[in-house]
């Protein structure tokens, strides 16, 4: 904790061309807070060597064709429409200089409270692309030199996989509030060296059609959500998932989703460590961003859960952050069987 000088815009309730956001910030005042961590805040580590590849190198077809249905969360004022409204690009450019701001002093920039005054949605036409604006991993942590993908972007902070023509799955403290279904968009096939993404691979968040978190010693947890996209998704198949039963213990799974935020990564050679209740823990390389990912039987294909929780995932050495490793078993997913809102869907044939 330390005290740091912060910037109070002040919201201008006229129409989106008489805003000029360059003069938002109208007086600076004293504050005490504490450094920000990504949206899906649970703690994700490495277990032995690092498991994380590139959806495009990876030796099994199947993943790679799997791994197009799973999208990441973007905040919407990280997008720009290539031909996007001339106001709502100069709004979101604006937007941008206040979070690097913020971010620089170490203050988490609060976006929810824009959301009533400004329109930052210029209309996507086909054929259009979004640019995007992102720290490396290298310069967002200050990564030791022996990290891995510390020249890629940082732009996800959840994962979530399509389960219906148009529904998602993720983790439920990754939505949380109305803002995190406003203010944020859903990315799908975000890989390694995309520098635009096209505008049908980008959707908004129509509602939140089930929700729940909750963590209780001896009663366990509980952590998903499910969502409407704002259109049905055409050019992607929804994931298949365990609809009975269990998945047994020491069975290998693997994960794919946005570790720290990072372009897609898939990661293996985890087993199921034990299971309890409604959740079951994995050796799996993640971390934060990847919450709300889906966790495959290796040997079926079948989504089995979400991932939800970890253990710290970063260690500070010093002078540089480092990918912190541990043998235990603390990676937590809910199990997909014990989504009662996507099960009821799935039996009423509406998926």
């Amino acid at each position: 904790m330390q005290l740091i000088y912060v910037y109070i815009a002040q919201r201008n309730h006229s129409t989106i061309n008489e805003v000029n956001m360059k003069n938002m910030m109208t007086f600076l005042c004293l504050a005490v807070l504490s450094t920000p961590t990504f949206a899906g805040s649970v703690q994700k580590v490495l277990y032995g060597k690092d498991d994380r590849q590139e959806v495009s190198s990876y030796p099994n077809e199947m993943f790679q064709k799997l791994a197009q249905s799973v999208a990441g969360r973007v905040s919407k004022y990280d997008l720009e429409l290539e031909q996007g409204s001339e106001s709502s690009n100069a709004i979101l450019d604006s937007i941008r200089e206040l979070r690097e701001l913020y971010s620089s002093l170490g203050l988490s920039f609060d976006e929810s409270s824009l959301t009533s005054t400004v329109s930052t949605d210029a209309v996507a036409t086909p054929g259009s692309f979004y640019k995007y604006s992102a720290q490396t991993l290298g310069d967002r942590i200050n990564a030791c030199s022996e990290e891995r993908f510390t020249k890629q972007p940082t732009l996800m902070s959840c994962t979530g996989f399509l389960v219906g023509k148009d529904l998602l799955v993720t983790a439920g403290h990754c939505m949380t509030s109305n803002f995190d279904c406003s203010g944020n968009k859903w990315v799908f096939g975000f890989t390694e060296g995309i520098d635009k993404i096209p505008s049908n691979s980008v959707y908004n968040c129509k509602e939140v059609v089930s929700q729940e978190q909750i963590s209780l010693p001896f009663i366990g947890t509980t952590d998903y959500a499910v969502i409407r996209l704002d259109r049905p998704v055409t050019d992607r198949a929804p994931l298949k998932f365990r609809t009975s039963g269990k998945i047994r213990s020491k069975a290998d799974v693997l994960v794919i989703g946005h570790p720290l935020g990072l372009p897609l990564k898939i990661a293996d050679n985890a087993t199921v460590r034990g299971t309890f209740g409604k959740t079951f823990n994995a050796n799996l390389d993640t971390y934060g961003g990847n919450s709300g990912s889906p966790v495959f039987n290796a040997r079926t294909g079948l989504v089995e859960g979400v991932l939800v929780q970890g253990a710290e995932d970063l260690d500070y050495q010093g002078s540089c952050t480092a990918s912190r490793s541990e043998n235990g078993k603390k990676e937590v997913i809910y199990k997909i069987t014990r989504l009662k809102a996507l099960q009821k869907l799935h039996k009423q044939g509406n998926l």
